[in-house]
């Protein structure tokens, strides 16, 4: 099991916290909030897929235009039979 960090968000359908993880960056097992990620540790996951297990549904991450930090939200998927899962 490698390091990553972590960014948390709120499941737009149901409210659920899910968890969305990043590679990208020094991987520091850090935690943030989508409002605050820094552009290293967002690179690693714009266009990623995350699942909520309460709702069932997949959601895209999707990049805001950032000046130090990305600002990141989810987006339904298209269609989940595209993903590798």
């Amino acid at each position: 099991m490698g390091c990553f960090d972590s960014v948390i968000f709120d499941c737009p359908h149901c409210g659920n916290e899910i968890e969305g993880q990043s590679k990208s960056g020094d991987c520091g097992m850090r935690r943030y909030a989508p409002v605050e990620v820094p552009a290293d540790i967002a690179a690693g996951l714009i266009d990623e897929k995350i699942y909520c297990v309460n709702c069932k549904n997949y959601f895209r991450v999707v990049g805001q235009i950032p000046i130090i930090h990305l600002r990141l939200k989810l987006s339904q998927s298209d269609s989940d039979k595209n993903w590798d899962i």
